[in-house]
């Protein structure tokens, strides 16, 4: 039963601001609105943020005793070609895959931080991934 396992969203967020994307400023609170969105369907779960820049995301550690930050220093991963353009995406990229291979839980959730839950049916991707062993979004 899904209400017996565990949960973890992991973000991925790398650099010292966020940027506007596509032309759409969506403010410089790097989890949001995804954090607040998710939380609310899944109120137990664990969040971590993997990021090169932890003094962003701190002020979640002090409201959510299930939050952790895993601080990334990109020197030790020199396929990652710091001085790209880039290289935030290519973070995130790598590393949104690192945090679900690591993961110890039940149940982990990546998502884009400008992404948020809409509908309260988001807890039918857990029963999903229970049936096929992996639920991806088709967009």
């Amino acid at each position: 039963m899904v209400k017996d396992k565990t949960i973890e969203i992991i973000f991925s967020e790398f650099g010292p601001n966020r940027g506007e994307h596509g032309g759409v400023n969506i403010g410089n609170d790097r989890l949001e609105p995804s954090y607040q969105t998710f939380k609310k369907y899944f109120p137990y779960a664990h969040t971590k943020v993997y990021t090169d820049v932890p003094e962003n995301f701190e002020k979640y550690l002090k409201n959510d005793s299930n939050f952790s930050i895993k601080k990334i220093n990109l020197e030790d991963y020199k396929f990652l070609k710091n001085d790209h353009p880039r290289i935030g995406y290519r973070c995130s990229d790598y590393f949104r895959i690192v945090g679900m291979l690591e993961s110890e839980h039940d149940y982990c959730i990546y998502t884009d931080t400008d992404m948020f839950v809409c509908h309260p049916d988001v807890e039918q991707g857990l029963l999903l991934a229970d049936t096929y062993g992996l639920c991806l979004p088709a967009n």
